[in-house]
This record gives structure tokens, C-alpha cells and sequence, in this order.
């Protein structure tokens, strides 16, 4: 049986490091690392001054939701915020959509599907599935 996932680390020095969210949009946009670590830090820093204090980092969920949201990707899975990883696993997913692209919610992580491939640094195939983005059919 052929693996769904396929190593990926847009990491500039190839570090292996608590970005997947970067790691994600990237995959799913072809965007530079870089640009993509600059456009967090300023939703960051738009969220933070409307009153969204609690936001500590870049790496916040909420902002990389503020991201696809500003991109105009629609969520499809679980539509309220809690996170449900029932019967959906990334392997599954990816077997589903063969084509298109897509950033997957799973446990504490986010992870690209790219005509049907997880594109990460490692295999998240198991992971359960709670939503996805819709970036490209």
C-alpha cells in the first residue's frame, strides 16, 4: 500500500520546528517561508490591538484561522470550534481527495493535503481529522 504523506519542510535551514502551521500554507499556496512567518506576524499584531490579548504568538490557532479566513478558504468538517477527531483520519482524507488542496485540523497540528498527499516533516496519516480548509478543489 503507497504511503499518503510526503516529507516536507519549507524551513529555510531545513530546522525541524513547532511550524506547522507555516509548514501548511505554504504547502497549500507556494508561498516563501518567510513571507508566510511575516503575514502571521502582522495578523498577530492586527488581532492582538481589536482586543484579542490572549494571543501569544504567530503560532495561535487563531491566527492561522484568521489567515484562511482572510483568504476566503471555506471550512468544511465540524462547524463549531471544538475539536471532534471521530471517524476522519488524514489517511482517509487524503484517499478522498485526490485532488485539490487542503489544510487539515488535527490534534494540536495542522497539515497540507495536496492531491491527496499530507505534506509535513512527518506522517500524520493516523491523526484524526476535525475540519479542513478548502484552498483549492
Amino acid at each position: 500500500m503507497e504511503s499518503v504523506w510526503k516529507p516536507y519542510n519549507p524551513h529555510p535551514q531545513k530546522k525541524i520546528v513547532a511550524d506547522c502551521v507555516k509548514r501548511a500554507v505554504c504547502a497549500v499556496t507556494g508561498w516563501d517561508y518567510m513571507y508566510v512567518q511575516r503575514t502571521l506576524n502582522r495578523i498577530k499584531r492586527d488581532l492582538i490591538a481589536q482586543g484579542h490579548t490572549e494571543i501569544q504568538s504567530f503560532k495561535s490557532r487563531k491566527v492561522g484561522i484568521e489567515l484562511c479566513r482572510r483568504m476566503g478558504w471555506e471550512r468544511i468538517g465540524n462547524d463549531d470550534d471544538h475539536e471532534c477527531y471521530e471517524e476522519m483520519t488524514g489517511d482517509i482524507f487524503a484517499k478522498s481527495h485526490p485532488t485539490g488542496k487542503y489544510i487539515l485540523q488535527m490534534p494540536n497540528h495542522w497539515v497540507a493535503c495536496v492531491n491527496g498527499q499530507l505534506w509535513d516533516t512527518y506522517d500524520t496519516s493516523q491523526n484524526g481529522v476535525a475540519w479542513a480548509f478548502v484552498v483549492e478543489r
